[in-house]
């Protein structure tokens, strides 16, 4: 019968302990991990919250949530002061539309997409009969005219 090491039983069983530790805590973190992104989707999945208020101060939100769910894609007669709006979206500016003072995050060149006099855009958000004043736009582009693009650039500084 063979004999047992006694010595190297000593090592090898706080070894196997500190293994099974160390999965364990990897285990966790990985389930927590997985529990953090899943209440991440839950919460991007759930439905925007319309504001109704004709004046918006000194808030940060999301450009949909100045949209009616029922009505058309066009945010119309609000004064939004300094505030951050974000998005992602690209808005179209249709008519008596003031921004004044604003900021955006990204390139100019990038941010400005030109569109030809009369031509119909699909899948961008109008603002119509507003006031943006003192504002900052968050992942949000513009599309417009060449006029309506060179009246907005001068809103932003």
């Amino acid at each position: 019968m063979p004999s047992l090491d006694l010595g190297a039983a000593i090592w090898v069983l706080p070894l196997v302990g500190l293994i099974f530790v160390v999965i364990t805590i990897w285990q966790v973190r990985a389930s927590s991990k997985a529990l953090q992104n899943k209440e991440n989707a839950l919460v991007l999945s759930l439905p925007h919250q319309y504001i109704p208020d004709s004046y918006i101060q000194g808030k940060a939100i999301h450009l949909m949530d100045l949209l009616s769910p029922a009505a058309r894609p066009i945010v119309s007669n609000r004064t939004i002061e300094d505030c951050e709006i974000h998005g992602p979206a690209m808005v179209i500016l249709l008519n008596e539309v003031v921004i004044a003072s604003s900021s955006f995050e990204g390139d100019a060149n990038s941010l400005f997409v030109e569109v030809p006099e009369k031509r119909i855009v699909f899948g961008a958000i109008g603002l119509q009969n507003c006031l943006i004043r003192r504002c900052r736009f968050i992942a949000i582009g513009i599309i417009g005219t060449r006029e309506q693009i060179e009246r907005a650039k001068k809103g932003f500084r």
